[in-house]
């Protein structure tokens, strides 16, 4: 499973139906998956993340979409967004830096001097 999901993680993550989520180590694969699908495109990793996050814990949800965000953190709209689905509990002192940067770009510039 592993080799399929470093070979193609979209169809990896699309397919889907080799995954049991009962299993930790199918959830730790599907998570690798999508952390690898993030940093290709930002909009697929979103779709599949969407698709499974009730077969994840609440944790594993919450890393998934603090690693989408950081991954995506070039400056993209929807980070912040990811940021807050992500929570506190799942975001280290690197991805909140990146946590504050997409806030700042987010807001009307008038609070952040421009």
């Amino acid at each position: 499973m592993i080799d399929q999901a470093l070979r193609d993680p979209a169809r990896f993550l699309n397919a889907g139906n080799t995954l049991d989520f009962s299993r930790r180590g199918d959830r730790e694969v599907a998570l690798y998956a999508l952390d690898l699908l993030a940093r290709r495109s930002s909009e697929e990793a979103e779709r599949a993340l969407r698709k499974w996050t009730p077969q994840f814990s609440a944790e594993e949800a919450s890393v998934a979409w603090a690693r989408l965000a950081t991954w995506r953190r070039r400056h993209e709209a929807m980070a912040l967004s990811w940021f807050q689905q992500a929570g506190m509990a799942a975001v280290n002192d690197f991805q909140r830096e990146w946590w504050v940067r997409a806030a700042l770009r987010a807001s009307d510039g008038k609070r952040c001097g421009g």
